[in-house]
């Protein structure tokens, strides 16, 4: 799947930004109910509804954001630029440690397939990409929890993650 916007940054109040999610068949049988979802806070619904996919076939799906001062304060104007990516996900991941009473389960699956998916199936959904990468990311967390002098308390703990800005 290839995920574009139709803009490269963003840094206006209200603009509205379109998503194209393009999803290919490259296997030999037929995709039936095929759909699309997006972590992103604040995506309106993806269309079209779930399709089939026949081999070699391809779909575009589309959804659009309005920008809103949550997303500026986030501070990612270009999600290209590696330093405002990796600022704009930490300040997510915090948002989220807050909105799900610290529960890594639910923080790290809500990061992965979107903080509605998680409320809709009152805990982590049954999509394989996010029960494989909740598992993963929190082994990790345990590695990292090894590392350090003191266990890390938040994900803005400089001894798991630590920003360099652009200049080096």
């Amino acid at each position: 799947m290839d995920k574009t916007a139709d803009v490269a940054t963003y840094g206006t109040l209200g603009e509205t930004i379109t998503y194209s999610f393009e999803v290919e068949n490259t296997g030999n049988v037929t995709l039936t109910n095929v759909s699309v979802t997006d972590p992103l806070t604040g995506l309106s619904a993806i269309t079209p509804a779930p399709v089939s996919l026949a081999p070699g076939a391809s779909q575009i799906f589309t959804a659009t954001l309005t920008v809103t001062q949550d997303h500026l304060d986030a501070g990612v104007a270009d999600a290209m630029n590696p330093v405002q990516n990796i600022k704009g996900g930490v300040a997510y991941l915090d948002w989220l440690m807050k909105e799900f009473d610290r529960d890594p389960l639910m923080v790290l699956a809500a990061y992965n397939a979107g903080e509605g998916a998680v409320r809709a199936n009152d805990g982590v959904p049954p999509y394989a990409e996010t029960r494989d990468y909740v598992p993963k990311v929190l082994a990790a967390w345990q590695v990292a929890q090894g590392l350090c002098l003191t266990p890390p308390e938040l994900v803005t703990d400089p001894c798991v993650f630590k920003v360099i800005s652009a200049e080096g």
